[in-house]
């Protein structure tokens, strides 16, 4: 096809997602516990954020936990998704789907990203089938969706890894990278910042590590002479030369994002050192590798039956490290067929194996990284799977496979993302507000008092703590969210993240 034509599909995929997986364009995110959150999250930057010459956000408040307070600082932030939201609650409306428009610009960032950057070295339609399966068939995100939204946003995780792994490519073919390329990828690692950092933007930020490593080490390896690094830099003036307007467009947003998410950023580390996490309880949650092998077949699969019995694991969420039989069969031809050229794979597949064993406490192997510190969730790596066996696909000729082979994969891939998409379309029914909602409100917020008493109130955190002596906790834990519609101080809170 023409890029024309994957254009067009990546629109018209974006829209047929919208209406099976995000479903409501009407109402705000809302919703008991962790779905509940997120649009209070935008709601408290944009009450709370203040540009002293560079932005604060005042975590330490009286807003929930009331009248004593508490430094919220330990949610589960994404500063960019945050700032969006902040900007439509002001400037806009108070109230509106913002997450869910944010979720489509993050699939279409995604798709069209991911297809410009892989037409650097490979044909248009190995681009556009690879950022096809990588924003739209990513069955564990799609089934974090509302609850773990902060999970579902993974644009620029994307695009990282992917860039991550042309630029291992260009190393291994004694390629050289291209100048604007590498302002391009340090505008990436910037904007990663504004996602969630413990998990989505961590993965982006381990690959890139592994990545270096794994180029730095080839570089000495061949002992390139003065003659290879001064052709490479004569090449890095040419290109310079060529797209002096791209660089500096690239270096104004990096100035810019950096501007505005790296104060934040340091602000949230620095307020998180200050809290002694040593005596909170991790829960174990692991899955079993070979979990990498199930398929999503209708009434046969990880969304309908665990298979913990079998797994002899602890699975987390819809899915756990299953992203589908047809992306592993996908990976395995490609294996097969890269030759020599599977050294380009290394750092990648040294990164999943990492996260395929890891475990908390027994096999810490994520915990090497600084950004991994408070993972206690093994199954999360699933969301960068599809991404990276997508990646090893890419190496498949489809000119040396039989037909019938071609249709098997083809089969196989057609039945469980139709699974996967069914299965959420049923499962999945949208929180809608009405006027008696809003009428309510209303009254809270035209009342006496700065704060409601909303009994039986519950402190409650999301790792269990204060569970034992709040038995009424799984009906109250949204109620502190509610702060963004009535604007009054709250008693019950609930620390997500």
């Amino acid at each position: 096809m023409t890029k024309r034509n994957w254009y067009i599909v990546f629109i018209l995929l974006t829209i047929v997602f919208s209406w099976v997986i995000i479903k409501d364009f009407t109402n705000p995110l809302t919703g008991s516990g962790d779905e509940g959150v997120w649009t209070y999250y935008g709601y408290y930057f944009a009450k709370n954020i203040q540009f002293n010459f560079f932005p604060i956000i005042n975590f330490t408040s009286d807003q929930i936990a009331y009248p004593y307070g508490i430094n919220q600082v330990l949610q589960d932030w994404s500063i960019e998704r945050e700032l969006w939201y902040a900007v439509f609650y002001k400037l806009i409306s108070q109230h509106g789907p913002w997450l869910q428009y944010y979720f489509v610009v993050s699939l279409l960032i995604s798709a069209f990203g991911i297809f410009y950057l892989l037409r650097y070295q490979f044909s248009v339609n190995q681009s556009g089938f690879v950022a096809l399966l990588v924003t739209f068939c990513n069955f564990y995100a799609i089934n974090k969706y509302p609850g773990h939204y902060a999970h579902v946003i993974l644009h620029w995780t994307n695009l990282s890894i992917v860039s991550d792994f042309l630029i291992a490519k260009w190393v291994f073919e004694r390629g050289k990278i291209p100048l604007h390329f590498l302002f391009l990828k340090a505008f990436f690692l910037l904007m990663l910042l504004g996602l969630n950092i413990g998990y989505v933007a961590g993965y982006a930020l381990s690959s890139f590590t592994l990545t270096t490593i794994f180029s730095v080490i080839l570089y000495f390896y061949r002992a390139i002479d003065n003659d290879g690094l001064t052709s490479f830099f004569s090449y890095f003036e040419n290109d310079f030369n060529l797209r002096k307007i791209q660089i500096f467009v690239t270096s104004l947003l990096i100035l810019l994002f950096g501007y505005l998410y790296l104060p934040i950023l340091f602000q949230i580390i620095i307020a998180v050192k200050e809290v002694d996490s040593s005596s909170i309880p991790m829960w174990h949650f692991w899955d079993n590798p070979l979990r990498l092998l199930l398929p999503f077949l209708p009434k046969i699969n990880p969304l309908d039956y665990n298979f913990q019995s079998f797994m002899h694991d602890s699975p987390e969420g819809f899915g756990p490290a299953s992203p589908g039989l047809f992306f592993v069969v996908l990976a395995l031809i490609g294996f097969w067929q890269a030759g020599s050229k599977r050294w380009i794979l290394l750092p990648f597949i040294i990164f999943m194996a990492m996260c395929l064993v890891f475990h908390t406490t027994k096999i810490p192997t994520l915990k090497i990284f600084p950004w991994f510190e408070y993972s206690r969730v093994s199954s999360r790596s699933t969301l960068i799977y599809p991404l990276i066996l997508s990646l090893v696909a890419l190496f498949i000729d489809w000119s040396k496979l039989k037909t019938s082979y071609k249709f098997l994969i083809i089969f196989l891939g057609v039945v469980e993302i139709s699974t996967v998409y069914h299965w959420h379309f049923s499962h999945y029914h949208p929180n809608t507000i009405d006027g008696s909602f809003t009428k309510y409100m209303d009254k809270i917020r035209q009342s006496r008092g700065e704060a409601v008493l909303d009994f039986p109130f519950c402190a409650m955190g999301d790792n269990g703590i204060g569970a034992e002596n709040c038995m009424f906790w799984q009906y109250t834990t949204g109620l502190h969210t509610l702060q963004q519609f009535h604007d009054k101080k709250t008693t019950t809170f609930f620390i997500g993240r």
